[in-house]
């Protein structure tokens, strides 16, 4: 069985370990070793629990919207304890407070495999309850067959991964858009498997790029702009109206200290203020007053 995973997994499957509780070490750390990863050297029945997630890595981004503050982790009461091999393509993904990790990934040929510290079961930890489980084990499974990402954010720090079969790290990549005249060298990285090519904040105009390697094309990526609301900065009060002074806007002016009478403001401001109120009152107030004379005034 060994031997078949270790193929598998070379001809870019994606392999995912449980280790039993009372597994046998020998025969894991073999299927271990001929993936090139860390080997399993103890149990330990210390508790521990998840403090980070690798957002980072493919299996998590972009799974939430938001993270709490004190987010709820999974707890363990018992795991499997690994070596660090400076050899292995170790990542950690889930990791815990003794410097070990709940979750880890490991790249072999094509492929890549998943090793959890724990069994599966609800005696050891509480990953198999915890919300995390069912959206991890279904992103493990939706990305055996990889796909490309429909589009990228201008200003995140993001990648473009593509499959590498004859690519070596000495190529040169181009991104082009003809209709803006752009052309660059991104930064790439060539691992077993996989091309990264890295846009940093090199891409500062919408649209779509193709990456072009010995003049032809081998795929094309489209860029959008961010969609948050900008900062909200303003200038205080005083130097707004300076440089409504400075540069002669007549049409504007600086509202301030306004109580909540906002609108009434505005209105005064945009059509004068109406004396024909003042005017009726002053009307009626003298008829009153002609009208008490007439009465009582004596010839």
């Amino acid at each position: 069985m060994a031997i078949e995973l270790k193929k598998y997994v070379e001809g870019g499957g994606t392999l995912a370990i449980f280790p039993d509780s009372a597994a046998d070490i020998s025969s894991y750390n073999a299927l271990l070793t001929s993936l090139r990863a860390d080997a399993i050297t103890s149990w330990s029945n210390m508790p521990d629990k998840v403090v980070k997630l690798d957002l980072q890595n493919d299996l998590f981004k972009n799974m939430f919207d938001r993270l709490p503050d004190n987010m709820d982790l999974p707890t363990v009461l018992s795991h499997f304890e690994m070596s660090k091999l400076s050899s292995s393509t170790h990542l950690p993904l889930m990791s815990m407070n003794g410097n070990s990790a709940l979750l880890s990934s490991y790249l072999f040929g094509k492929g890549k495999f998943y090793f959890f510290a724990v069994p599966l079961n609800d005696v050891n930890s509480n990953f198999v309850n915890h919300a995390l489980f069912a959206p991890v084990m279904y992103r493990m499974a939706l990305l055996v067959n990889k796909q490309p990402e429909l589009s990228y954010v201008i200003g995140r720090d993001e990648s473009l991964s593509l499959d590498n079969d004859d690519i070596g790290g000495e190529e040169v990549f181009h991104m082009l858009n003809k209709k803006n005249n752009f052309d660059i060298i991104p930064q790439h990285t060539v691992n077993i498997g996989d091309l990264n090519i890295f846009f940093s904040d090199n891409i500062k105009q919408a649209g779509n790029y193709d990456v072009v390697l010995n003049n032809q094309p081998i795929t094309s990526a489209a860029f959008n702009y961010n969609k948050t609301e900008s900062v909200l900065e303003y200038w205080p009060d005083e130097d707004l109206k300076s440089q409504i002074e400075k540069y002669g806007l007549k049409t504007f002016s600086s509202i301030s200290n306004a109580d909540g009478k906002i609108t009434q403001i505005v209105n005064e401001q945009n059509e004068g203020i109406h004396l024909w109120k003042y005017c009726i009152l002053a009307t009626l107030l003298f008829l009153g007053l002609e009208t008490l004379l007439i009465r009582f005034w004596k010839t």
